[in-house]
């Protein structure tokens, strides 16, 4: 057996067993992936997972959401390899959120390994965009004229709303935001509200290689809980419309509740969104080293 890293150099490789949509992840800053071949060059084993902290001031912590095991052994050196590599970064603490079996390999070495797994609903809600079509906000059908796509937004004017963002400490779903680029995003069906004081909401999705389109950043500003409300309603109307013109009715659309607020708004607007199963558990980790103390992070940004 082998311990492969994947990196965006070889990613192109393990394609067909990572799959699109996770391989895709390996562009991106924050991202991290293991392998575990057997003697016939087969991967037995894999894990992938999300550092959160990296580039702040803040204790790191590793965010686990995939893992396969077909090996009791691979799965062995796999979860010792992650801890090994985890505590190099200077994570103080491994969070696990993975759609696995009850009585799997995967579970029965998660908790070996120190993850007190219990049985969730995940924040994923997977929607067709017909449903979206069929929501209490979709009856009026109107354009707003405070709405626009944002390939009509210059590159300043998103950047400038990113850093207001990050100023406030605000990421969505993007740990890595501040480095991917406009591009990144659908920009036919993202869009952003704008009026007389500036931009003042956005609603970003970014195209998957399945063809999901997943929503990354959901984020409104306002003088109270009205304003904002009514700004975000515009905006995913908006956004629906956008993608009616472009996408089937089959279109799956996904939406992560990763926060209460975002918990709030999906279930006003999808109440019949439900999260599929997952297991989720944490456990603290020693770092090797303290995250001040690392070298200046080389960050990949996307072309």
């Amino acid at each position: 057996m082998r311990i492969i890293d994947i990196k965006e150099e070889n990613v192109s490789l393990f394609l067909n067993y990572l799959g699109k949509d996770r391989a895709e992840n390996m562009h991106r800053s924050f991202y991290r992936c293991i392998v575990v071949e057997n003697d016939r060059e087969e991967p037995i084993a894999g894990m992938m997972w999300e550092m959160i902290g990296l580039d702040e001031e803040a204790p790191v912590e590793s965010h686990i959401f995939w893992i396969s095991i077909k090996d009791e052994e691979a799965g062995e050196e796999l979860l010792k390899s992650y801890r090994r590599k985890v505590s190099a970064e200077g994570a103080v603490l491994s969070k696990a959120s993975v759609y696995i079996k009850r009585n799997s390999l995967e579970n029965q070495l998660l908790k070996k390994h120190g993850f007190p797994l219990k049985l969730t609903e995940g924040d994923h809600i997977t929607l067709r965009l017909s449903e979206l079509s069929e929501m209490p906000i979709m009856k009026n059908r109107k354009l707003s004229d405070k709405v626009k796509p944002l390939c009509d937004v210059s590159v300043r004017t998103y950047r400038n709303f990113i850093s207001n963002l990050l100023d406030k400490g605000k990421k969505g779903l993007c740990e890595d935001i501040r480095y991917v680029p406009m591009s990144w995003f659908e920009n036919e069906v993202s869009c952003c509200y704008e009026d007389e004081e500036g931009v003042n909401g956005m609603l970003l999705f970014h195209m998957a290689p399945s063809g999901n389109l997943v929503l990354k950043l959901m984020s409104v500003q306002g003088k109270d809980k009205k304003e904002m409300g009514i700004r975000l309603q515009l905006l995913m109307r908006q956004a629906v419309l956008y993608a009616e013109e472009l996408y089937p009715p089959s279109t799956r659309v996904i939406v992560e509740r990763h926060n209460e607020t975002a918990l709030f708004i999906s279930e006003r607007l999808f109440p019949r969104g439900f999260g599929r199963p997952v297991y989720v558990g944490e456990r603290k980790e020693e770092p090797v080293i303290k995250p001040e103390e690392t070298d200046d992070l080389t960050l990949f940004k996307l072309s």
